[in-house]
């Protein structure tokens, strides 16, 4: 199939109106006064990290508060210090009041990168390197859970679906989404009022060197480790290399994530870092129904 390629600066305009700025960023139906809790709560987070190595910047960068989009009730968090993007943050209202820390990471290639976007349209031969092109391009996030985080991308040659945080397609269209979705969002619903809303500081931690996830491959050879029975954190101190497999899309797509490090919040909520163009965080509430761990 012949594509049309897209403008690659009308196509990250319509990004920038599908997600407007900070001044814009609640929901309807959320008041000032709503807004001012949900910076508050980042805040006091962002404070909690501070103190761990790599996360110094993230308390004093100005943030960037932008929503996931229609009926996700959530928020992406983009940190900036000195015009370079330090980190980011993914928060959802909690049903009961209140606000959930969904996911969080470093680096400057976050989740919904504009970068990375590019380089996915341009790996599908929808945009050239000189930016040019005819034709128009819709763009939206999509969240429904960590491992289901995509770019909508509507172009006039069909429907494109990319990860969120590398950029690659994914294995879906419309139909697959809403359901992947459907079943994925369950855990944000089910688990997360309980599970991801740490409060001020970090009380114990792990942080290892990355390495290549694929030099061993053994959720081919063997059993994965069971989830209520390993000490993550006793794990990664003691030098084993912890890879996080979970196939998406019925199967269809393999994400394969060295585990890199390890935090708990005061209140006992645990987060699994993985390294993925960058750290990134994920409660490990959320990953255990959808995910295996490898040792």
């Amino acid at each position: 199939m012949q594509r049309r390629m897209i403008g690659l600066l009308a196509c990250l305009l319509a990004a920038a109106l599908a997600a407007p700025g900070v001044s814009a960023s609640m929901e309807a139906g959320y008041r000032p006064a709503e807004q001012k809790l949900l910076e508050r709560q980042v805040d006091q987070w962002a404070q909690g990290l501070s103190a761990r190595p790599g996360f110094e910047r993230i308390a004093a960068a100005q943030r960037t508060i932008e929503p996931l989009g229609p009926g996700t009730h959530g928020w992406i968090v983009l940190f900036e210090d000195q015009g370079e993007t330090v980190g980011y943050m993914v928060v959802h209202a909690v049903r009961e009041g209140g606000f959930a820390l969904t996911e969080y990471g470093l680096g400057d290639a976050p989740l919904y990168s504009a970068d990375l976007l590019r380089q996915g349209l341009a790996r599908l031969g929808l945009i050239g390197d000189d930016e040019d092109g005819e034709g128009s391009a819709d763009v939206e996030r999509r969240y429904a859970h960590p491992l289901s985080a995509a770019w909508r991308v509507e172009t006039d040659d069909g429907v494109f679906y990319l990860d969120a945080k590398t950029g690659e397609e994914l294995p879906a269209d419309d139909p697959f989404w809403k359901e992947a979705a459907s079943e994925a969002a369950a855990c944000l619903e089910e688990r997360m009022p309980g599970g991801a809303q740490p409060a001020g500081r970090l009380m114990r931690h792990a942080e290892v060197p990355s390495f290549d996830p694929y030099a061993r491959l053994p959720w081919i050879t063997r059993q994965p480790l069971a989830w209520a029975e390993t000490d993550i954190a006793a794990l990664l101190g003691s030098g084993i290399e912890l890879r996080l497999v979970a196939e998406r899309f019925d199967g269809a797509y393999l994400y394969v994530l060295p585990v890199v490090a390890w935090h708990e919040w005061d209140d006992g909520t645990a987060y699994i870092g993985v390294d993925q163009e960058g750290l990134r965080f994920i409660p490990q509430a959320c990953l255990e129904p959808a995910a295996k761990l490898y040792d």
